[in-house]
């Protein structure tokens, strides 16, 4: 991979996770982003706002990265893709199985994940591949008996 390609990748990626950051704190705290006491500078905000008018699709753990790849070819060439689903399995099962996924299909690698939260009702991670980066977020309902998931697939014409 060219350098540049993948300096771009590597500024996708971490303008991702400090968004989605961002994000998920100000949704746990019910707040805007603005209000969370971080000041985002012009290229934050329009990651957050990128991320946040990302049209989400119904799937599920079986479909998800067909799915991707569907809204792939039939959106915007370069515009982000998501999907969100429910699982009946607690959180730790759930990010397992999506990581099993992208495993079995050669879809990107795992460059970071982990939990976000103290509680570990919060996992998220970041798969990485030469074109695209997913966002993933996976968050326990209330009892922890079930997770919903949620995935935002980014390209690197998107940063920058």
């Amino acid at each position: 991979m060219r350098s540049s390609s993948r300096r771009i990748l590597w500024i996708a990626l971490a303008l991702a996770l400090v968004s989605v950051s961002l994000l998920l704190i100000a949704q746990r705290q019910d707040k805007k982003p603005s209000s969370a006491g971080v000041e985002l500078s012009e290229e934050e905000r329009q990651a957050v706002r990128e991320i946040q008018n990302v049209q989400t699709k119904e799937s599920s753990s079986a479909t998800f990265l067909d799915d991707l790849q569907a809204q792939e070819s039939v959106g915007a060439e370069g515009q982000s893709r998501a999907v969100i689903w429910r699982e009946e399995s607690d959180v730790p099962q759930s990010a397992a199985a999506a990581l099993e996924a992208y495993r079995a299909q050669g879809a990107g690698k795992l460059m970071c994940g982990g939990y976000m939260d103290i509680k570990g009702n919060v996992w998220g991670g970041i798969v990485m591949s030469r074109t695209w980066v997913d966002i993933i977020y996976v968050t326990s309902t209330e009892d922890g008996a079930a997770s919903t998931l949620r995935i935002v697939r980014l390209f690197a014409e998107n940063v920058g």
